[in-house]
């Protein structure tokens, strides 16, 4: 039986190699192996609730959920502006440093 930590741990580094497989990409073949080295990374939502759930008290499930979906859609909002800034700053020397950064931010969620 393999630990919800472990599965969450492998999500973050499938995420963390996809960005930066898709940020070095030279050809459309990469693009696809990045997709393919990033299948699991939808995990990793899935392992912070099951941990969420079983952290928490039963009668505190519905607070814990719904603070977590409000943080989910409040990211967004944050992420967006400052990765525009980081590609349009990038885009000329390094195209691909969004997705550096983006690896890197994965990189501090899987430390965590």
């Amino acid at each position: 039986k393999v630990h919800d930590a472990m599965i969450g741990v492998l999500a973050a580094m499938s995420k963390l190699s996809s960005f930066i497989v898709f940020a070095i990409a030279k050809d459309v073949y990469a693009l696809y192996f990045s997709a393919v080295i990033g299948a699991i990374s939808s995990l990793q939502g899935i392992t912070i609730r099951s941990m969420l759930s079983k952290a928490v008290q039963q009668d505190e499930l519905g607070k814990i959920f719904s603070l977590l979906g409000c943080l989910e859609a409040a990211v967004p909002l944050v992420a967006t502006p400052v990765l525009t800034i980081i590609y349009n700053s990038t885009l000329d020397n390094l195209p691909g440093a969004v997705f550096l950064a983006l690896a890197a931010l994965s990189f501090v969620v899987m430390t965590i």
